[in-house]
């Protein structure tokens, strides 16, 4: 709802700066039929309602600078209030309007008191109209923003990592992340009008800057052209890229496409209408044939997009464009929202006729989304007790495999892209430990003392190893083969006494000759860990704390090393 409502708003803006034409419908009409905003606007219940509110804001900010009329400062202050209630980015809607408010009274020759007076007042009230609805400020209300600053700008608990082009990365992206974001799921015809709309505006504002703030006074209500046309151009265009360069230079933290982010995509549609009008202008100044070939290719264009929402329902949120296409499977994350399980869900109980169906543990998250009669056949486990496995695109491409003892039920596609898969159990895997490990062992050595590590092997749960000392991350412990192995299965076996002296993470590396190796990616299970691939012959095997227990030593009653052997079902 208020995203459609957003859209109203959007219509009036083009409305009051086109005046009575097409353009407005037009716009609209692009407005609706973006696909990823049309799909997120019925679940995406920040980032979607940010850009709503940006919208309705912006509309009475606009109508705030070219009228004097008291109300709208309530108006405008209180849509203010809620965009920036939603995401503190809409405090840069309020700025730049104090800074254009400057400009005009400066350049109509207004008092200082004057000039000042009226941006003063609006971000006054914005600010007690932000406070009100925002319970979280009235305790400490100055204390409490800047706290909400910093969680904005660096989102400070979120530490994993995500794809884009083709690696993983962490929040901290890089300065390109939002412009290739934009470039690949946002319709080319659109993009070409942004750029359209960019130069027509920059032209117009170098032909007559000194008349801009002047001419609002001379041009009634609702007409062609509308009151202070240039007031709403160069607001549009300055909120774009002043938006788009304090993500960059302020490196605020982003992940998983470019959703908090999406405010920006209000300026870029509106300079790509005006593109659309400066277009349509040029157009019908020429041939009836060149005439009709642009009102064929922009019907074509809400035809076709149109046609992609309904035939791809309910994935509108997976749009790339024609250039995205092309790269976006290997290269970027497609299913953020994992929508797509729901559906992957039903067509496992579907098949399924038992009773009870036991699914990976992260299928959890779609839960809550299913029927209760759904519900009551769902089991959960580890992958190595469940029976389905659901997996999406959130991982690089070469990892996007049927898990081993897997394979691969049912998956789901969008444009030819696969956005997510079932994987059915094949077979049971079981850990094979090697007796004659230890025998194999050249030495064995850690980072904090080498003590006497013979215990590790002695087949006494009475006897262990231990730091004595509280877990500190970075702590490894490096274990040297006389000959290459091939083990992908480990555990560190602790009596019940010290059960809670096992790392609650750890980072395994193995390699050939000592020289550093690659990472290896294992899981647990109830018996140990488990490579999730087969690994080349080693030598070195090296275990490392990732996450320190400080109020915990680490304690080892027995290693062992072995293999995994699949028995099929």
């Amino acid at each position: 709802m208020n995203y459609f409502i957003a859209g109203i708003f959007f219509y009036l803006i083009l409305k009051r700066r086109f005046g009575e034409s097409v353009l407005p419908l037009l716009g609209a009409l692009a407005f609706i039929l973006y696909p990823c905003f049309f799909g997120e606007a019925f679940y995406n219940i920040k980032d979607i309602l940010f850009f709503s509110w940006l919208v309705i804001s912006g509309y009475l900010v606009l109508r705030w600078l070219e009228s004097k009329k008291f109300k709208l400062y309530f108006l405008a202050a209180l849509a203010l209030a809620v965009a920036i209630n939603t995401r503190i980015l809409g405090l840069s809607l309020l700025l730049l309007a104090c800074v254009f408010a400057v400009i005009i009274a400066v350049r109509q020759n207004e008092v200082f008191w004057r000039a000042a007076g009226r941006p003063l007042l609006l971000f006054a009230l914005t600010m007690v109209c932000w406070v009100l609805i925002t319970p979280f400020l009235w305790i400490s209300p100055i204390k409490n923003i800047i706290e909400t600053f910093n969680f904005f700008l660096r989102v400070v608990e979120w530490d994993s990592v995500h794809l884009y082009m083709g690696r993983m990365i962490t929040r901290l992206v890089p300065w390109h992340y939002i412009p290739v974001w934009m470039g690949i799921t946002i319709p080319l015809p659109y993009i070409a009008m942004f750029f359209v709309g960019v130069a027509a505006i920059c032209a117009k504002a170098m032909r007559s800057w000194k008349l801009w703030p002047r001419e609002a006074e001379k041009v009634k209500r609702r007409a062609t052209e509308h009151v202070a046309p240039h007031i709403y151009d160069l607001f549009m265009l300055a909120l774009f890229f002043c938006t788009l360069l304090g993500y960059i230079f302020l490196q605020i933290s982003m992940y998983e496409g470019w959703r908090h982010a999406y405010g920006i995509y209000f300026p870029f549609l509106y300079i790509a209408v005006h593109g659309l009008g400066e277009a349509i202008s040029f157009v019908q100044k020429k041939h009836v044939v060149l005439r009709r070939i642009g009102g064929f290719a922009v019907a074509g264009t809400f035809a076709f997009l149109l046609a992609w929402i309904c035939f791809n329902h309910p994935y509108q949120y997976v749009y790339f464009n024609l250039l995205g296409r092309a790269v976006a499977e290997p290269n970027f994350t497609l299913d953020y929202w994992e929508l797509s399980h729901v559906d992957l869900i039903r067509h496992v109980l579907a098949q399924d006729s038992g009773a009870e169906v036991c699914f990976d543990d992260e299928a959890r998250r779609q839960y809550y989304m299913l029927t209760e009669e759904e519900k009551s056949r769902m089991r959960f486990a580890d992958k190595f007790n469940c029976n389905y496995i659901l997996q999406n695109t959130r991982v690089p491409l070469d990892e996007r495999i049927a898990p081993e003892g897997f394979e691969e039920l049912y998956s789901i596609e969008v444009d030819g892209m696969k956005i997510s898969s079932v994987y059915k159990r094949t077979a049971r895997i079981q850990a094979e430990p090697d007796s004659g490990a230890a025998n194999n062992i050249l030495r064995i050595s850690s980072s904090f003392h080498d003590g006497d590590f013979t215990a590790l092997f002695d087949n006494d749960m009475n006897t262990r190893w231990t730091t004595g000392r509280g877990q500190q991350s970075g702590d490894f412990i490096l274990v040297e083969f006389a000959s290459p192995v091939e083990y992908d299965f480990f555990s560190f076996e602790v009596a019940d006494e010290t059960a809670n002296e096992v790392p609650a993470a750890m980072n395994v590396y193995i390699s050939e000759d000592g020289m550093g190796g690659p990472e290896v990616s294992y899981e647990k299970g109830q018996d140990g860990y488990y490579f999730q691939h087969k690994p080349s012959p080693y030598r070195f095997i090296v275990f490392e704390i990732g996450v320190g227990g400080e109020d915990n030593w680490w304690s080892i009653h027995e290693m062992r090393f072995g293999s995994r052997i699949f028995h099929p079902i």
